[in-house]
């Protein structure tokens, strides 16, 4: 066994600034940067050793049916397939988990939260950067000394159990903070690029870097941000940074999980749930290939199950093969080999208003384009379900929206399709209307929003007539919006004051939306 190494902790010192050559190019550096963010001094105190540390256990693995961020259930991936076609330009996965066993319950509506990890690849390449020992064990603590001294490593590690740290930095390695805990994707705040400055040995980098964050260099730091420049981004371009690693800690947020809405029913799958999502994976305006953090990893994860796929989507399909390395220590199956079982940390969250009516005659328009269909897979499974229990059924409408109708989510429409009414049946079916529009399937653009217009007496009928409930799921800036505008429309047309119409549904609760950015 190797020496250990020296018990090293952090002065708390602030970082001091370069001396000028002089009160005149003070000043004039001075008002050149003005409305830096404020230095302060370090959050968290580091302590690296060889031998791992004494850990409080936050909560009790064992206690089943209360899993969170900190406690996710690891579970078992039951099946994955893209639901894209071979032309499509989006990859759409449909991914099912095992949850039997767990205590864990949810009704449509609700969705999961995914615990993904950062890619290894970057995360070596940053550790490298930095000139870390990725092996290292890591204890941090937060700063609550005025003074802190230095002090030599004992033979063995400490025998006291560490000070309560935030639960995302419980982590064992440099390596597992670089991996689990922090968010490497995003573009760093100005207050990051402040302290990076400090410590650029290059003056030309650290005014560059000063520039950023100040009042004047406003639109480069936006421009920083629309580029997707990372944080390993800005360690390539300003080469002489040697940022501490307490700074990185505090100054990278954490690596939050990545929320997916289910797509099925309780009532037909009790032990499973299914989710659905977009790889995102497109080339930048400025040429950067953009990957999603969640969405990727995903993908990779579930590799053995899409490769056994007929889809061409496995040319595109790039399993990460340094996460079977024997240095990657996750407690997740390899996706290279199909007779391995496959883990994915989640847990499952409720929705405050999103859920179906208990009063089933109710009827419901669902709008829901792309991805945003996935919680009204569930409504209409669920719909199916309680009809089969002898459940009398409004009139219920999804209107749904992607780009061609010869390739983009065949199997959902086809299953939705099998819902609808037969010809000339007067029935009362789960899925009583489906409503598509296919945006790239002629010259002018046709989006779920002209639809509805096209359907505004229907839309008038349920919400007005017959107190229906209308939900929205999708993009806030871009669907969400212009569906709010489209109902206003539509309500003004008829000499209803729109905006008090629809903030009196939002307070009964027949008007609700679940959106994202």
């Amino acid at each position: 066994m190797s020496a250990p190494k020296k018990i090293i902790f952090v002065k708390k010192t602030a970082p001091r600034p370069t001396e000028g050559e002089g009160e005149k190019d003070k000043d004039k550096e001075k008002s050149a940067f003005e409305g830096l963010p404020r230095l302060t001094q370090p959050k968290y105190i580091l302590e690296y050793s060889d031998h791992d540390f004494q850990r409080k256990q936050a909560l009790d693995p064992e206690k089943k049916g209360e899993y969170s961020q900190f406690n996710p259930y690891f579970a078992k991936v039951q099946n994955a397939q893209y639901i894209s076609s071979n032309s499509s330009s989006k990859r759409v996965i449909e991914i099912t988990v095992d949850i039997a066993g767990s205590d864990m319950h949810y009704v449509p509506g609700d969705y999961v939260e995914i615990l993904c990890s950062n890619p290894p690849s970057l995360v070596d390449a940053i550790i490298s950067k930095l000139n870390l020992n990725p092996d290292l064990f890591i204890n941090i603590q937060q700063n609550k000394s005025d003074q802190l001294k230095a002090a030599e490593g004992p033979s063995q590690p400490p025998q006291h159990p560490v000070e309560a740290t935030p639960p995302h930095l419980n982590v064992k390695t440099v390596r597992d903070l670089f991996l689990h805990a922090l968010d490497i994707t995003q573009p760093p705040s100005k207050k990051f690029l402040r302290v990076m400055a400090e410590y650029c040995t290059n003056e030309e980098e650290k005014k560059r870097l000063l520039t950023l964050c100040s009042v004047g260099g406003r639109q480069e730091y936006h421009n920083l941000v629309e580029t997707h420049s990372t944080f390993f981004d800005l360690l390539t371009l300003f080469p002489t940074c040697n940022i501490p690693l307490h700074y990185i800690i505090e100054l990278l947020p954490p690596l939050t999980p990545r929320k997916y809405s289910i797509s099925s029913s309780p009532l037909l799958t009790p032990n499973s749930a299914t989710f659905v999502f977009s790889v995102i994976d497109y080339i930048s305006e400025n040429q950067k290939h953009i990957k999603g953090l969640c969405s990727t990893w995903l993908e990779n994860i579930v590799g053995s199950f899409l490769l056994q796929s007929t889809s061409s989507h496995i040319s595109q399909l790039s399993i990460d093969n340094e996460r079977n390395s024997s240095e990657e220590k996750q407690p997740i199956a390899s996706s290279s080999s199909s007779s391995e079982d496959i883990f994915i940390p989640l847990y499952i969250k409720g929705t405050p208003q999103f859920h179906l009516p208990f009063d089933t005659s109710i009827p419901i328009i669902m709008v829901g384009p792309g991805t945003g269909v996935a919680p009204f897979l569930g409504f209409i499974d669920h719909r199916r379900a309680l009809q089969n229990n002898g459940a009398v059924l409004g009139e219920s409408w999804l209107f749904f929206g992607c780009r061609h109708s010869s390739s983009d989510y065949l199997p959902i429409r086809k299953k939705l399709e099998s819902y609808l009414p037969q010809q000339d049946s007067s029935d009362t079916t789960p899925l009583t209307h489906f409503i598509t529009s296919f945006s790239r399937d002629q010259d002018d653009v046709v989006y779920v929003q002209h639809k509805l217009e096209e359907y505004a007496d229907d839309i008038l009928r349920i919400m007005v007539e017959k107190n229906g409930i209308f939900y929205l799921c999708g993009d806030v800036k871009g669907m969400v919006k212009n569906v709010r505008e489209t109902l206003l429309k539509i309500l003004e047309a008829k000499k209803i004051q729109g905006e008090l119409q629809i903030n009196e549904w939002v307070k009964e609760k027949r008007f609700i939306s679940e959106a994202w950015f």
